[in-house]
């Protein structure tokens, strides 16, 4: 036991070092792809919303690219307005000026915003889908201002990223979860799960397929929204 001791010490000593290089590791990966090589998407949008018990379903489809002239819309359907950033309605991750379709286009800027304030709880191996990965286990922070954090009375954040024998990422998983209380009378609730699968084409890491479930309530009105996008690069 007396053996035992010091190295006991040493291990927790250690282990925080190994899991904050991880990390860093990570966000270097990421930061290392520019995303200039010219793509094109073909996307296929479901948005499902439930109120008082009525279904509402909008499907979209749309072909986008992005090269050295930005983002160009090539074709779309027209439909699904409900969620044209690509974000559940209700998800309090949805950004103000966000360009439409970045995650799918360039997921790895979404992913560094998420990991600048992250701090990485866990990692461990694993297999996913009959190939070896590293699973990362994160505590998120939402980004609110000091205004917002007086009425915000629970809130958890957490997500868990598979890295392949690439070190970047390909799939992850998001869960939040917060309560605000504006007054007495005025409660919101609101839970959000989301999926996704990334994939790397050359300089970009994309959103194969991505899926957000959001629900919770706002004074006593129950709300409910997936949007489900899948992205298929095209030649």
């Amino acid at each position: 036991m007396r053996h035992a001791i010091p190295l006991l010490l040493t291990l927790v000593c250690t282990v925080p070092g190994l899991r904050a290089d991880a990390l860093t590791d990570l966000t270097a990966r990421l930061k290392a792809l520019k995303g200039q090589t010219p793509i094109t998407l073909k996307l296929e949008q479901t948005s499902t919303e439930w109120d008082e018990g009525k279904e509402k379903k909008e499907v979209r489809t749309l072909k986008v690219a992005e090269g050295p002239g930005g983002l160009k819309v090539l074709e779309d359907s027209g439909a699904g307005g409900a969620s044209r950033s690509g974000k559940a309605p209700g998800d309090p991750t949805a950004k103000k000026g966000d360009s439409q379709w970045r995650r799918q286009l360039r997921a790895q800027e979404d992913l560094l915003e998420e990991l600048e304030k992250a701090t990485l709880v866990g990692e461990s191996p694993e297999v996913l889908e009959g190939r070896p990965v590293r699973r990362l286990r994160l505590k998120l922070n939402l980004d609110l201002d000091e205004e917002a954090r007086k009425h915000l009375k629970r809130f958890s954040m957490e997500a868990t990223l598979w890295l392949g024998a690439d070190g970047l990422p390909v799939a992850m998983e998001r869960h939040i979860d917060l309560e605000v209380r504006a007054m007495i009378f005025v409660k919101v609730r609101t839970k959000v799960d989301s999926r996704y699968r990334f994939m790397r084409v050359q300089d970009r890491l994309i959103t194969i397929e991505a899926t957000d479930a959001v629900e919770g309530e706002a004074m006593g009105h129950a709300f409910k929204a997936r949007v489900r996008t899948q992205a298929t690069p095209q030649p």
